[in-house]
């Protein structure tokens, strides 16, 4: 899928890049001793894949105000499509067929979850440049982007020459932490299921357990 490039448009943050481009090339030193401090603290928080860090460059990815405004009118409206798109499939044989899924696959599909929104932590993958802006695909069970993120920009805003721009240029970062929005959606979830299926018969809040196959590097 491709939205617009509305996002595009938008007023860029390029000018910030490019200002903190030119201050890392001018501090040498400062911008070595913040590489390091990230490679370290990337290992201590376990801001890591398989053992290697995530980031191992020290720009963060900046977005103006007006871009995060479009973001998330944009994946807003793309999030009740597919809601749409998921209700008619459910009450629609020749839409469900299109999804070519197995028989044990179109069991599950059609249970009833006790609550409207089936996948609460998915993720809508896309590319984003200063031309373009597309989807590839939602990824509907991957919620951990999410805390690595949340550490990350916190460990981005402690760098000396993340700092030290910040002083000399006068721009100011914004960290969008997003944990406790999480939490909070699938609490709002778990109090919807227990309205359907009967409060008394439930937990307040829910039990959550973090599960993966053996052997795989997350």
């Amino acid at each position: 899928m491709a939205s617009g490039n509305s996002a595009i448009q938008a007023e860029s943050a390029h000018g910030a890049i490019d200002d903190l481009h030119e201050y890392l090339a001018a501090h040498p030193q400062l911008s070595a001793d913040s590489q390091e401090m990230l490679s370290r603290e990337s290992v201590a928080r376990k801001l890591t894949f398989g053992g290697v860090p995530f980031t191992r460059y020290l720009r963060p990815h900046l977005i103006s105000q007006g871009q995060y405004k479009v973001i998330k009118e944009v994946v807003g409206m793309l999030a009740t499509a597919l809601i749409k798109l998921r209700r008619a499939v459910l009450h629609d044989e020749r839409l469900l067929d299109e999804l070519d899924l197995t028989p044990q696959e179109r069991h599950l599909s059609l249970i009833d979850p006790g609550f409207e929104e089936p996948s609460p932590s998915a993720r809508l993958d896309s590319f984003w440049s200063e031309r373009d802006w597309r989807f590839v695909e939602m990824n509907a069970e991957s919620p951990a982007a999410i805390a690595y993120e949340d550490v990350l920009a916190d460990l981005f805003l402690e760098l000396p020459a993340i700092k030290g721009w910040q002083e000399a240029s006068g721009y100011r970062l914004q960290p969008l932490h997003a944990r406790d929005r999480f939490m909070q959606a699938i609490e709002d979830v778990w109090a919807e299921f227990r309205s359907n299926r009967g409060a008394a018969n439930f937990n307040e809040r829910p039990n959550i357990a973090i599960v993966d196959w053996a052997g795989v590097p997350t």
